[in-house]
């Protein structure tokens, strides 16, 4: 008798249990991987290393008791800064990686991309406010010149949900003459991004996407291939790095095109498939992150701040 009712229990659970949603392209081309480090984290660690040993040797070769006062001096130094700080955020140590980049301002504060590499860590750390002040320095100094600087200003609006203020400004960069046509579709695709998010905003009719990427994500978002194809394309990448973050853009691009279609719980397993996959100082990790945070799919406590303290630097 004891084993009948067992049986009917089982029978009843198994007869109400809801089935598991079907995995999409991208998802089972992102659930069949795991990945264990960061990507290229050697290669960046080793990085940071080789820009350490160059910073002792600019110093050694232009210094003076300590001080870096000649052109050649700062030129170098400001290369080698920007090489540690790059290093430090692609392995997601993005407080380090302000350090440096900060250090940079102490030798080129009127190059634009040296505010806007002090808001990209800002970003990455959470701080919108001094971030949004960095990427305005850096908009004034490009003055509507440089699509690189209105491409990250896009981003940090999009980031901090100012969708009408991320139109504008990739819309900027989408109609900058001659620029790098690689730039111009990124901005294309922020363009779209802002539009499923909620704003107003259109994707230029005259900006056309290459075979190369990321012309296949501008296409899916503009719904002229299906995510097969663009998983297809994806997975068809030689590089394994490359092939990763590719994965990690379409995953988050999925994402937001479930958010709109009002499928939460897929939207979460697009955005969860994403940070999984461990691509540091990407875009589309941030905002993946923050989407999981909004959707109540995180389960770590909130982090603690960190005092802000200073690195030397020689």
């Amino acid at each position: 008798m004891r084993l009948a009712m067992l049986g009917l229990i089982a029978m009843l659970i198994m007869a109400t249990a809801v089935p598991a949603a079907p995995a999409t392209p991208l998802l089972t081309l992102a659930e069949s991987r795991h990945y264990l480090h960061p990507t290229d984290d050697l290669q960046h660690q080793g990085a940071v290393l080789a820009s350490f040993s160059m910073l002792d040797a600019v110093y050694q070769r232009y210094g003076d008791n300590g001080h870096c006062d000649s052109t050649a001096c700062k030129h170098h130094l400001v290369e080698v800064l920007r090489e540690i700080g790059l290093g430090y955020s692609h392995l997601g140590l993005h407080l380090l990686s302000l350090n440096y980049y900060q250090a940079v301002m102490h030798y080129a504060d009127d190059e634009a991309m040296s505010h806007a590499d002090v808001g990209g860590e800002l970003l990455m750390l959470g701080r919108l406010d001094d971030a949004g002040a960095a990427y305005a320095k850096a908009l004034a100094i490009a003055d509507g010149k440089n699509g690189e600087i209105e491409q990250y200003a896009g981003a940090y609006f999009l980031v901090a949900n100012q969708l009408a203020k991320a139109r504008e400004q990739y819309a900027a960069c989408a109609q900058l003459p001659g620029d790098n046509k690689r730039i111009v579709q990124y901005c294309a695709i922020g363009l779209v991004l802002a539009k499923i998010r909620g704003s107003d905003a259109g994707t230029p009719s005259a900006i056309d996407a290459d075979k190369e990427w990321p012309g296949p994500a501008l296409l899916y978002l503009r719904g002229e291939i299906d995510e097969g194809a663009l998983a297809h394309v994806v997975e068809s990448t030689e590089d394994a790095s490359t092939q990763r973050e590719h994965l990690s853009e379409a995953l988050y691009y999925a994402g937001e095109l479930s958010l709109r279609h009002g499928d939460n719980a897929t939207a979460l397993r697009y955005f969860r498939a994403n940070a999984a996959l461990k691509v540091g100082g990407f875009l589309e990790t941030l905002l993946s992150v923050r989407r999981i945070e909004q959707l109540h799919g995180n389960d770590d406590p909130p982090p603690h701040s960190v005092p802000a303290s200073h690195v030397p630097i020689s």
